[in-house]
């Protein structure tokens, strides 16, 4: 099982990477990474609050965190459900018809996302 700071680390990789895409190109990858980075921070909470916290899955481990996040902090499963439900969205194009993810979502409806939801998580992890 990672550790806190093998979460951390990784949230922070990801972030940096997140950092380095064309913001005007690939914006829709942003989203995707957003959400890896959300993920690793909120395991790196998850950890650190029951480092045997994945040992209590029965198979699907996304139901698993989402049942544990929902309970800890509601304000960070909200944003957390947010960047994942829109990562879903880009990554097999759900929800957003006969159109290709760069012509769905706007390179500032992303930038206002990572803000509005990406930001929140890594600030309540001290990760940024």
């Amino acid at each position: 099982m990672p550790s806190v700071k093998v979460h951390e680390e990784q949230s922070k990789h990801n972030y940096s990477f997140l950092q380095s895409i064309n913001k005007e190109k690939y914006y829709d990858w942003k989203l995707t990474v957003a959400f890896y980075t959300a993920l690793q921070a909120i395991d790196s909470g998850l950890t650190k609050k029951d480092p045997r916290w994945r040992e209590k899955s029965t198979g699907n481990m996304y139901a698993l965190r989402d049942k544990i996040l929902a309970m800890w902090n509601r304000e960070l499963y909200r944003h957390y459900s947010f960047l994942l439900f829109r990562s879903k969205e880009t990554r097999y194009l759900e929800s957003i018809g006969d159109k290709i993810a760069p012509q769905y979502f706007s390179s500032k409806q992303v930038e206002l996302y990572i803000a509005d939801h990406l930001m929140p998580i890594l600030k309540f992890f001290s990760l940024i």
